[in-house]
């Protein structure tokens, strides 16, 4: 018999199905599209940008400055004020006029309280310092500490109210507390009438329960609530008819002391003192 020709041979292959390992799968080729080089190019050099998904953070969020600043401060705290001033009435001058005032109502109660005891009557538990500004009025007080040897508590009143309901009364009464905590002392306010003005219709309902929250702790500074030991609250101020009356009555800022203008010998001795550590040459005609 013949061999089968070449004709019959190809006729048999195209109508073999079976595929071939060494070709690639129908799908692949039926999926991918034939393609010019220059769309090969961009598609294996282009990579899409990829999103970072958004995670949400556990911690809190900051509050801005606005909020920060409507936010209040939390006050000093008040137990480290008393101190111990060195100054002495002899460092001072121009005050020869009310020097003997100043020793009757303050030395007296705070160095001899017996006294007081045995006659059985209160001491001053309050008084007034009032003159215009700059006539001496913080340093006399500091004198008055500093030649007792007592504690010194200076306070000043705008710093003692606060924007929270409530919370300047709480200061006003830990004011007090210290006080009579280091008693005897002396408790100085600067510019009292800031925090003790007149009650009227117009004034606000925080200020009028700061000057009922200040009646109340001068009434509980008495002897008997001190052991015995006298607290002199002195308080400054440059307008003494802005006050309340009720802190001006009998136990409280009862006895005013007024410091004017110095006259003539007292700016001299004024001078005298501020320029005693000075070097001056020759004689100096104050």
């Amino acid at each position: 018999s013949l061999p089968p020709s070449s004709s019959s041979t190809t006729k048999t292959r195209k109508l073999d199905h079976t595929p071939s390992t060494d070709s690639p799968p129908a799908s692949s080729s039926a999926s991918n599209p034939p393609s010019n080089g220059l769309n090969n190019m961009v598609t294996s050099t282009y990579n899409p940008p990829t999103t970072t998904p958004t995670t949400t953070s556990s911690k809190p969020r900051q509050k801005s400055s606005s909020s920060t600043r409507r936010t209040p401060q939390t006050p000093t705290p008040l137990t480290s004020l008393c101190t111990r001033p060195t100054t002495r009435y002899s460092d001072l001058g121009g005050i020869s006029s009310i020097l003997q005032t100043v020793r009757e109502l303050v030395e007296y109660p705070l160095l001899h309280p017996e006294v007081y005891h045995h006659l059985r009557i209160e001491p001053p538990r309050g008084i007034l310092l009032h003159g215009p500004p700059g006539c001496g009025k913080t340093e006399l007080a500091h004198a008055m500490a500093g030649t007792t040897g007592c504690g010194f508590i200076k306070v000043s009143s705008p710093e003692i109210v606060q924007g929270v309901s409530g919370e300047s009364e709480e200061r006003v009464r830990e004011v007090f507390d210290v006080a009579k905590k280091n008693a005897p002392c002396i408790l100085f306010w600067d510019e009292v009438d800031a925090i003790g003005e007149k009650r009227t219709g117009s004034s606000r309902g925080m200020e009028k329960r700061i000057v009922a929250q200040m009646l109340t702790c001068m009434d509980g500074v008495g002897m008997e609530d001190t052991g015995g030991k006298a607290v002199i609250v002195i308080g400054a101020t440059n307008r003494p008819d802005a006050i309340d009356p009720a802190l001006r009555r009998a136990g409280r800022f009862d006895r005013e002391i007024s410091m004017g203008v110095p006259d003539e010998e007292g700016r001299r001795m004024i001078m005298e003192k501020m320029a005693g550590k000075m070097k001056l040459e020759g004689d100096f005609d104050w």
